[in-house]
């Protein structure tokens, strides 16, 4: 392995205890996707995708297949580079999304492309958002990216890194 030299031992380090606890770990890996209700001016309702923290697509030889694995799902679901201004595409019927709303406003949203589910999570709606997925025939402009809050929301899209896709939205009460 390394240089030993000969006639001298070999001093070995042995790790006595575990760095963790025995088994698994109970929490599960997050990446931290979470959704967010918007009004896009032109665009009408949107749901914005914010993700605090980013995973990287390699190959095995390590070259960069793609800097956000979200957006490397969703444009392999049809999605598209998102551009400046921000016009809906037609609906893309590969998607399917459906919104539960509840009593405590935390509502149940899942979305999903064919047999891949994107997001799984809650999503809070301001009054008036779901009249604009009706005014829109029960669309909605998903917008995925590395979109760390809100308030990175333009950066991100001037810089080219967002995508969107248009899919159907299913509500219920």
């Amino acid at each position: 392995m390394g240089r030993e030299k000969s006639g001298k031992p070999l001093k070995v380090h042995r790790i006595t205890e575990p760095a963790a606890g025995p088994g698994a770990s109970p929490q599960p890996f997050v990446v931290g996707l979470e959704a967010q209700a918007a009004r896009i001016p032109g665009a009408g309702a949107a749901i914005i995708m914010i993700q605090p923290t980013t995973v990287a697509h390699t190959a095995l030889d390590g070259t960069l297949l793609s800097a956000d694995v979200n957006e490397f799902v969703v444009r392999a679901y049809g999605a598209r580079r998102l551009t400046l201004p921000i016009t809906p595409d037609p609906v893309d019927h590969r998607w399917r999304a459906s919104l539960k709303l509840t009593a405590d406003g935390r509502n149940e949203l899942l979305i999903g492309a064919e047999n891949t589910t994107v997001y799984d999570g809650t999503m809070p709606v301001p009054a008036g958002w779901t009249e604009l997925v009706a005014a829109a025939g029960a669309t909605v402009l998903l917008i995925t990216g590395p979109i760390k809050t809100l308030n990175d929301f333009d950066a991100v899209l001037r810089a080219g890194r967002a995508s969107q896709v248009t899919i159907p939205l299913t509500i219920t009460r």
